[in-house]
């Protein structure tokens, strides 16, 4: 799969590289990152779990009134509860940006598409939910409601 290259600057020792991410022109796909530096992809379209975290998010009191946009914020923000931990035992997360590379942090202080654009052929596992499967409705909309 044909990625963009985005320049990050590490906001903890200031490092800049080069990472991938999903093109402006992608609707409904995104990678999802865990603090340990795994990176999985989803189609946010074609995804069951996407689908149902959806639905079941709009049926929680707390997101009664709330808009359809900042719906869509939340459920992009928690929707790593859903999906099977990496390798090290941590969430992933579509909001994670990526680990630097000098010394590990996540935490990105500025990051730009490049310019002109740079694209890398990477090929990323699709996430899985193999527990989130697993679970009752029940465990479901506890889990969502305790992540909200």
């Amino acid at each position: 799969m044909k990625f963009h290259l985005f320049k990050y600057t590490c906001k903890n020792c200031g490092c800049q590289f080069k990472a991938p991410e999903i093109g402006f022109d992608a609707y409904g796909e995104f990678l999802l990152r865990s603090s340990s530096g795994e990176t999985v992809y989803i189609n946010a379209m074609s995804d069951s779990t996407y689908q149902e975290v959806d639905q079941l998010m709009k049926k929680l009191p707390v997101n009664q009134g709330v808009s359809a946009v900042k719906l869509a914020e939340i459920l992009r923000k928690i929707f790593g509860i859903a999906c099977d931990i990496d390798s090290k035992g941590q969430l992933f997360s579509i909001n994670t940006k990526p680990k630097c590379p000098s010394c590990g942090s996540n935490e990105m202080s500025y990051w730009e598409a490049t310019e002109p654009p740079e694209y890398v052929d990477k090929e990323f596992p699709n996430v899985t939910h193999d527990k989130w499967q697993s679970m009752t409705d029940n465990e479901k909309l506890k889990l969502l409601s305790d992540s909200i």
